[in-house]
């Protein structure tokens, strides 16, 4: 468990810094939500066929 944590410690620290590195996780973020959205609009295409 530490080594893990020692090792996300200065990834969180050079994602402020490092513009390129900001912007990596900022597409994961975005790749994430849009995850998220398509499995929210399948859900509500899936209980609208329902009725």
């Amino acid at each position: 468990m530490a080594p893990s944590s020692i090792k996300l410690k200065p990834f969180m620290h050079s994602a402020f810094v490092d513009p390129q590195e900001a912007n990596f996780v900022a597409e994961h973020a975005m790749l994430w939500l849009g995850r998220a959205i398509c499995r929210a609009t399948h859900h509500v295409r899936e209980s609208l066929q329902a009725y």
